[in-house]
């Protein structure tokens, strides 16, 4: 009884500084979301209520999954944010957390893309499935760029700066391992 107890107030914890940290899932010096709502809709956006609990889902989804089968959600993730962000910019006018959405966006790409250099030789595949992503994720954020007020452009431009970085990383692997193969 006491055993049991004590693993429900364990994973009552967990949840507890889950939910806490799920709103800011990489560090950003992007000032935090203090504007939230709760609205009815086919999804679930960054600006609602409950959306720090659809992070943890996320965030435990990801985490429960085997490092090699990772990169495909983190992609899947990417791709997600980045349409949050649009609709952010929009449908709600809302280009400060459209902008730290974007940087998550780009930060789960970057996560996948340094996880597939790290171990480029493991598969070939992989390499190849991540330039595509960033290569997609670079003209999508091009377009959505534009979409900015101006006073945000320039961070929005920074982000396409490292994007770009990776992505030239990733075909030079890509060119190393077709050489080597």
């Amino acid at each position: 009884m006491f055993a049991a107890a004590l693993s429900i107030l364990f994973g009552l914890g967990i949840i507890s500084v889950s939910l806490f940290s799920a709103s800011q899932p990489f560090a950003s010096d992007l000032p935090s979301v203090t504007r939230t709502s709760f609205y009815f809709g086919s999804r679930i956006l960054p600006d609602h209520i409950l959306y720090p609990v659809v992070m943890v889902f996320d965030r435990l989804y990801l985490l429960s999954l085997p490092k090699d089968k990772r990169t495909p959600v983190e992609v899947q993730y990417a791709f997600d944010r980045m349409r949050s962000a649009e609709e952010l910019l929009d449908g709600k006018n809302n280009p400060e957390l459209a902008l730290a959405t974007l940087k998550k966006s780009q930060r789960y790409l970057l996560l996948a893309g340094n996880q597939t250099l790290e171990s480029p030789k493991d598969n070939v595949a992989t390499c190849e499935y991540m330039r595509w992503a960033m290569r997609a994720h670079i003209k999508d954020t091009s377009r959505i760029i534009e979409k900015f007020p101006p006073q945000y452009q320039s961070a929005a431009s920074e982000l396409l700066i490292e994007s770009r970085v990776m992505y030239r990383q990733l075909s030079d692997s890509s060119k190393t391992l077709s050489a080597l193969n």
